[in-house]
């Protein structure tokens, strides 16, 4: 049986909430596009909350577990997987992955089970409340999944470390990143971003440690005994304050502004002089992917293990060591002096649109379906392409190709 009585494929994707982050704009994007085509597609949540429910797809059903932590999600998890009868569900961070596991090996769905990386595993789990225990779970529950899917090369080369599985049996499909290239955003409704203005630097994401910002603001300092810059950081987060209290004393407050979480940042983007991240790690990198579709100039860390794959090898962008804010300062001056071709920037951005990474997932998902060999989208046909190893990328099996 596929989906429920009128006979559409169906997914759940579960995770904690929808607050503004990587994997939550990605969920996203990904349910809305299958709904598009056709599918059933649903969030469960352990709590209904955040501001990007609100770009839901109208038809995307959402769940609320009702639950702070995931520990007290369990037992209203299990109720929610036995009444849904889906086909498949996704989880899209760990501890929501490890949940559907226990849950499927506890008899509460017979679905078929995707484990879905966004991040470094073995960074995120070092960093949990039980190291141990996570990663002994991981290591329990993530071989017995139907599929494993990573957002880079390099994270899926790590998760497959980590969870004890052949490199080979991890999938890697890229963010989509949603945008529309061929019309510009409106300007900020800012003076900074004025005509004749000094450049300004715009980075974005969570207000958290592993973004990296305070090296951004020490590369600021460091750039502005030579230019006039001015640095826009875009998000929230509990690192806000300590921010704050850094630009301070940097001596920046009159050049550096944290104006919060921005809907649509692409505004902000196109209007930089160019975009910084200076992140310990990062999954992917869609703050990248968003700045390079609008052709606007970047500046990265080298950090495991997106963006040294989205600006390959730095050909793209300058890629500097991570925690280095006189190597950041020197990258983004010699940015700024002489600025890239936005062409290939935007040819790279166009490998990671909705269209081109919602279908891969979605061939991903239609064959786990029963009678996989004979299923199509309901919306149009679709070959199902099962992707071999990719012996360049430690023998990863990489859809991530155009």
């Amino acid at each position: 049986m596929t989906g429920g009585a009128d006979g559409r494929p169906s997914v759940l994707f579960h995770l904690p909430h929808m607050r503004p982050g990587g994997a939550e704009r990605v969920t996203a994007i990904l349910a809305g596009w299958l709904v598009e085509r056709g599918w059933r597609a649903g969030l469960v949540l352990n709590r209904a909350e955040g501001a990007l429910l609100d770009t839901l797809h109208p038809a995307v059903a959402v769940h609320d577990l009702g639950a702070a932590r995931t520990a007290a999600a369990v037992t209203p998890l299990l109720r929610t997987l036995m009444a849904a009868r889906t086909d498949i569900v996704v989880g899209m961070l760990p501890y929501c992955s490890v949940s559907l596991l226990l849950a499927r090996l506890a008899g509460a769905t017979a679905a078929r089970t995707v484990v879905a990386e966004h991040g470094v595993l073995s960074a995120e789990t070092a960093e949990s409340r039980s190291p141990r225990l996570i990663r002994a779970l991981i290591r329990t529950t993530y071989s017995r999944s139907d599929a494993l899917v990573a957002v880079s090369r390099g994270a899926a080369r790590d998760m497959a470390a980590l969870a004890g599985v052949p490199p080979s049996r991890v999938a890697v499909i890229h963010n989509p990143v949603a945008g529309d290239a061929d019309t510009a955003p409106p300007r900020p409704d800012d003076p900074w971003f004025a005509a004749g203005e000094p450049p300004v630097l715009v980075a974005a994401g969570r207000l958290v440690p592993l973004k990296g910002f305070d090296t951004l603001l020490q590369a600021v300092a460091l750039l502005r005994g030579r230019l006039p810059v001015r640095l826009v950081i875009l998000g929230e987060g509990p690192e806000r304050n300590r921010l704050l209290a850094l630009r301070d004393r940097l001596d920046l407050a009159a050049h550096v502004r944290l104006p919060g979480h921005v809907a649509d940042p692409a505004g902000y983007m196109a209007a930089a002089a160019a975009v910084v991240v200076s992140s310990v790690r990062e999954g992917f990198g869609n703050v990248l992917v968003e700045a390079m579709a609008l052709g606007t100039p970047v500046v990265s860390t080298d950090c495991p293990h997106g963006p040294g794959e989205l600006l390959e090898g730095g050909r793209l962008g300058p890629l500097v060591p991570v925690g280095d804010a006189a190597a950041l300062a020197g990258a983004i001056a010699a940015t700024l002096a002489a600025p890239p071709d936005p062409a290939p920037l935007r040819r790279r951005a166009a490998d990671f649109t909705p269209a081109r990474c919602c279908a891969r997932w979605e061939d991903l998902l239609l064959s786990l379906l029963p009678g996989a060999a004979a299923v199509q989208s309901p919306a149009s046909p679709r070959r199902v392409d099962r992707v071999g190893p990719d012996r360049a990328s430690g023998n990863v099996a990489d859809t991530s190709s155009t």
